[in-house]
């Protein structure tokens, strides 16, 4: 399953990416419910809902999913950026 991931920050969209780590919608949920906060560009981020779309097949993708979080800390040190699980790897474009 091919989802394009949309981070939002305070309702701004700032971040995208492509992710094929999901086999199914099912999959990608239970991932998302258990997950608290991850990192993007050296910024701590607490997750506060998402919303998965199912898209036509006139896409080049299955879904997408907006992602809305809320900054909690830009990371300075390496050692907090080395304690901070992340979400993927991002090979997206920031915006």
């Amino acid at each position: 399953m091919i989802a394009k991931l949309n981070f939002y920050n305070n309702d701004k969209l700032f971040y995208t990416d492509i992710t094929e780590d999901f086999k199914t919608e099912t999959s990608l949920k239970q991932y998302f419910n258990n997950i608290k906060s991850f990192t993007i560009k050296n910024i701590v981020l607490t997750l506060e809902n998402y919303e998965i779309r199912e898209l036509s097949s006139d896409f080049n993708r299955d879904i997408d999913i907006d992602i809305y979080c809320t900054k909690t800390v830009e990371m300075k040190n390496n050692e907090l950026k080395n304690n901070q699980k992340k979400l993927f790897d991002f090979k997206g474009e920031a915006l």
